[in-house]
């Protein structure tokens, strides 16, 4: 399999399970990780919003998930509080919750995925997708806090 970019490691974040648990990131109890989706708006493909996707079951073992962002400036890490309620879980009861990232991001570093970027059954098709292939998750598999560097990597 050849090498990811670099970059793909960017769109990860941490998903903890209360706002002093994030400040420390010295514990994962209570939390998980997601990535950051970038969707065109339809109407004025320019503009665009951002969203969290996660796991359902990682915002519900939360209950108050607090999402850690890498400050693009290297500094301490900047952590935001949510509600449960503010979080948008699949309508037929998949295991995926989605965040709105509707406040000012632009101290913070990430990298997003664009919504062309997802597998789609047509893509499955024109690359002939199918059992065997490689694939790639980015994420936090481990069960002990790691110091992630200003792009968020390990």
């Amino acid at each position: 399999m050849p090498r990811i970019w670099d970059s793909i490691t960017g769109i990860a974040v941490y998903i903890y399970g209360s706002l002093q648990d994030c400040e420390n990131g010295d514990t994962i109890s209570g939390a998980g990780s997601g990535f950051v989706v970038e969707v065109n708006h339809e109407t004025n493909p320019k503009h665009s919003s951002l969203y969290v996707v996660t796991n359902k079951h990682v915002v519900m073992k939360a209950r108050t998930p607090v999402i850690r962002f890498n400050r693009k400036d290297g500094t301490t890490p900047e952590c935001f509080a949510t509600r449960e309620d503010q979080w948008t879980f699949h309508r037929y009861g998949d295991d995926v919750a989605v965040f709105p990232m509707d406040r000012n991001w632009e101290r913070l570093q990430f990298y997003s995925v664009n919504l062309p970027q997802f597998v789609t059954p047509q893509k499955i098709v024109d690359e002939d997708i199918g059992i065997g292939d490689d694939t790639v998750m980015v994420g936090r598999f481990v069960v002990h806090p790691c110091k992630l560097d200003s792009w968020g990597r390990v």
